[in-house]
């Protein structure tokens, strides 16, 4: 747990000091020469342009056809989401007002929902496993959008990937004015990456 805790702490520091040298003029120009974007404890490895590897998915229908089915399941899971989150917390929420305010006794134990915090809620080698279930969620989710976009023909502006703390990111920069002009488009490009992580 504590070598865990020591490479986290390593990815953080190691974040420190490229953000140090992205201060300086100089070491702005190599860090963004190499395409790398750097802000505090994040690094982001950003390309401009289309991603090319997607060009052999644009003309599959049976993509086209799953695509537009992520509009309904992006829907369905939302409802679904909230109606499971009444469900499970209502109880709690039930026991906290009566122990507030009429002075009773209702739900006690552990809540149904607690926050991830590596080293906190999650210890040991489940951070690690966490950590990469976290980043193939986040590639799979900008990758749907990736798909949807080249599928609908709207461009690409950049795409990568990078680090938040120790926390993986992805993303993809679509071309806004594209979007704006076809709600469809955009209501498909946005939902594929729901769609994709509920594949995952």
């Amino acid at each position: 747990q504590q070598e865990i805790l020591l490479i986290l702490l390593y990815i953080t520091f190691f974040e420190l000091i490229l953000f140090l040298i992205n201060q300086t003029e100089i070491g702005r120009k190599f860090l963004s020469k190499i395409g790398l974007e750097i802000s505090i404890f994040t690094i982001l490895i950003k390309r401009r342009g289309a991603l090319d590897l997607l060009n052999k998915v644009q003309k599959k229908r049976w993509l086209d056809i799953l695509i537009s089915s992520g509009v309904l399941i992006a829907f369905i899971s939302m409802i679904l989401f909230y109606v499971g989150v009444f469900f499970v917390g209502i109880g709690y929420v039930i026991s906290f007002i009566k122990n507030m305010f009429l002075g009773e006794r209702g739900v006690s134990g552990a809540p149904p929902v607690a926050p991830i915090i590596p080293g906190l809620t999650i210890q040991g080698e489940d951070i690690i496993y966490l950590l990469v279930a976290i980043g193939i969620s986040v590639v799979s989710h900008e990758l749907g959008h990736a798909i949807a976009a080249k599928i609908d023909e709207i461009n690409l502006r950049s795409y990568g990937a990078g680090i938040f703390l120790f926390m993986p990111l992805a993303f993809v920069e679509v071309d806004d004015n594209e979007m704006l002009k076809s709600k469809r488009k955009s209501l498909r490009i946005l939902s594929a990456g729901v769609l994709f992580n509920m594949i995952i």
